[in-house]
């Protein structure tokens, strides 16, 4: 279900106020691995994760109408609740596969 609540945004600004970066990727040795036990997580990471997820969020909550999603038969109950916005749904087979087709037709 769509949260009603206001979307979390975090460390949006480029630069503190000191001129200091706000966020940075962590390098891939991290991404790979991720932190190890008793590894603290720098400020900048936690910010970077923050603000990647929040945009992704936004983006998933933002699709556009028009955006077209394929589910098994039966598999969403409520589209406009699971997903936001007003989506019209037809039933159709892919081989012998019943589907699903969602089109989002408004925000």
């Amino acid at each position: 279900m769509i949260p009603t609540e206001p979307l979390f945004v975090w460390a949006t600004d480029t630069l503190d106020g000191l001129g200091n970066p706000t966020k940075a990727a962590p390098p891939p040795e991290q991404q790979q691995t991720g932190l190890v036990v008793g590894q603290p997580w720098p400020r900048l990471w936690l910010n970077y994760a923050h603000n990647n997820h929040a945009q992704y969020i936004k983006y998933l909550v933002e699709e556009p109408v028009g955006t077209v999603k394929m589910v098994t038969t039966g598999t969403i109950v409520d589209p406009d609740a699971q997903w936001g916005g007003t989506w019209s749904t037809t039933t159709d087979t892919v081989g012998t596969v019943a589907v699903d087709v969602f089109t989002k037709t408004a925000l």
